[in-house]
């Protein structure tokens, strides 16, 4: 299972934040972003990364591997968001 993530964070007092996206679907799957923060009045900032998530079983349906995967996500955006 793959997850696009994007989490989103209040500036620090004076920073601005200056952020734009770029997308090239060519082949359907590739989006850039950038982002420069400095001093000044900003709204957010946004971080994007995609989690891969997997179970292995044979004859493994997505019924029964779905609370491990939720819960192994779960795990990933959590450290994520401490680091």
């Amino acid at each position: 299972m793959i997850t696009d993530l994007q989490i989103q964070e209040r500036p620090r007092k004076g920073e601005i934040i200056v952020q734009g996206q770029q997308a090239n679907i060519r082949q359907g799957s590739s989006t850039g972003m950038y982002q420069n923060v400095s001093g000044g009045k900003a709204t957010w900032k946004t971080y994007r990364t995609r989690v891969l998530s997997t179970a292995n079983k044979v004859n493994l349906d997505f019924a029964e591997a779905e609370p491990i995967l939720e819960k192994d996500l779960a795990r990933s955006i959590a450290g994520i968001l401490i680091e």
